[in-house]
């Protein structure tokens, strides 16, 4: 009877512990330099997140780790779905365009003016399942 009891137990939390994939949506709205609003999300591996970026500057959304970038224009919303099979604490960078904004009145060249900063705005935690 005990024997029977502790295998309805472990079906029963080896039901629980696996639940369905769930789709996440992270709204990222970026103004000048920052994330305004959240800023980290927990998930669980096989779920899958679509990032919803908007920027009042140009630049572009660096998932490190799986390596997705997701450009974003000022004043337009860019969408990008990812499955989420790898676990771990990944960064969430910002890229955007270096503003230089000192007199060009030296002895030096500048060869390009096309520098990119990147600024970490946050993280995501992707749990085993």
């Amino acid at each position: 009877m005990v024997n029977r009891l502790l295998l309805i137990l472990l079906i029963f939390l080896m039901g629980c512990s696996s639940s369905a994939p769930v789709e996440h949506i992270w709204e990222l709205t970026i103004k000048d330099d920052a994330v305004i609003g959240k800023s980290e999300l927990e998930t669980k591996q096989g779920d899958s997140i679509t990032f919803e970026v908007t920027g009042n500057v140009n630049g572009s959304i660096h998932l490190h780790g799986y390596d997705i970038e997701i450009p974003f224009d000022a004043n337009s919303t860019n969408f990008k779905k990812v499955q989420l099979n790898a676990t771990g604490i990944f960064n969430l960078a910002l890229h955007f365009e270096k503003v230089d904004d000192h007199d060009h009145d030296h002895d030096h060249d500048h060869e390009s003016n096309d520098e990119t900063e990147e600024k970490i705005v946050g993280r995501l935690r992707v749990n085993p399942n």
